[in-house]
């Protein structure tokens, strides 16, 4: 589809941009705070651990994230104070996670901020906009076979993917099934209505994460792509002036040089330069067909007209927001020590 004479920015774009905005509201909402709070946090584990003990397998399933994942989120949530784990004391039921006194009173904090900042965000794109866009993903979100993370938080604190490979193949269902690794366990979405509850940024989350795992079988990897591929040009870039996310080192063992996706070689004046590889070209070359490949899927699966809703919405709310961040930016949860997961862009912009 063209739209005067440029094709439209893809869907999982659109999705990026407006749950950026609202964790920007979240943050701003808590601005005041002591810590500061995190919609990644919140999200991606202190809302599913309630006043009463759970057990780690089930919080688990609560929060639809890898174990491993959750595992090192509650390394990093004791370190801070928020959560005990024990033994539960119960055969074969392995660990408990409890709110410590610091975590309760996050817990009850944090929710009031999610409301601050829900209030927030109807305030500065319009009450009908955000309205409309609620709906186009509640209608979205209820059609997927799965349960899905309220923040798209991936597979480990060292995996970009948010299912951790193929070990356990595809199943085409329903529900459908991704193919995913070990430590990453589908939940069925249940009966009945499983969206109405939900914050927008939950909403949003669950739209997103489902894009990113198709688009991932498609070749498509925007964040990669939009906050560090697209930044580097053939020619290279020096270094020290290389993208905040792109993180290389020069001794091979970054991210991005470990995966033969970037790699650095000295310049004519001997100093080390950022380079793409040709697996990195592939990745861009891969990048818009990949993400027109799962719209063309889901229009197919969900129908023509619950994308169009969702897109025409999102466009709507992305006329409030405003120009998109010159160059544009991409939602990216990775693992930062000190901090744990964290939406990278909004600490590493340049």
């Amino acid at each position: 589809m063209v739209v005067g004479g440029h094709s439209p920015r893809p869907l999982v774009e659109l999705l990026s941009d407006a749950l950026l905005a609202l964790t920007r509201e979240f943050e701003e909402a808590g601005a005041g705070d002591d810590p500061p709070p995190s919609l990644v946090l919140w999200s991606g584990l202190l809302r599913a651990v309630t006043p009463e003990p759970i057990l780690q397998r089930d919080l688990v399933r609560e929060v639809r994230l890898s174990r491993r994942a959750v595992q090192a989120w509650l390394g990093a949530a004791r370190q801070w104070g928020y959560v005990e784990v024990a033994e539960s004391g119960i055969p074969r039921a392995g660990n408990v996670v409890q709110l410590t006194d610091k975590g309760r009173a996050a817990h009850d904090e944090w929710a009031g901020v999610e409301a601050a900042a829900d209030k927030a965000w109807r305030n500065r794109v319009g009450a009908a906009a955000a309205k409309e866009l609620r709906g186009a993903a509640g209608d979205l979100v209820s059609r997927i076979g799965l349960e899905l993370p309220h923040y798209p938080v991936g597979y480990g604190s060292a995996d970009w993917s948010m299912t951790g490979g193929n070990s356990r193949p595809a199943k085409s269902g329903p529900p459908r099934i991704p193919a995913h690794g070990a430590d990453w366990s589908p939940v069925v979405r249940a009966e009945g209505d499983t969206v109405s509850h939900l914050p927008d940024s939950a909403l949003l989350s669950q739209a997103l994460t489902w894009f990113q795992i198709d688009g991932q079988s498609a070749g498509c990897y925007p964040q990669i792509v939009i906050d560090v591929l697209r930044r580097i040009p053939k020619s290279g870039v020096p270094m020290k002036e290389q993208p905040p996310l792109a993180g290389c080192t020069g001794d091979g063992r970054s991210g991005f040089e470990r995966h033969g996706v970037l790699q650095v070689k000295p310049d004519r004046t001997g100093g080390p330069r950022v380079h793409l590889t040709a697996l990195a070209q592939r990745v861009l070359n891969a990048y818009e067909p990949g993400a027109a490949e799962v719209e063309r899927r889901w229009r197919e699966e969900y129908g023509a007209e619950v994308l169009d809703r969702l897109r025409a919405a999102l466009e709507a709310v992305a006329t409030k927001l405003g120009p998109s961040a010159d160059p544009p930016h991409h939602l990216w949860v990775v693992w930062q020590g000190g901090f744990g997961f964290v939406e990278a862009t909004q600490r590493k912009r340049p």
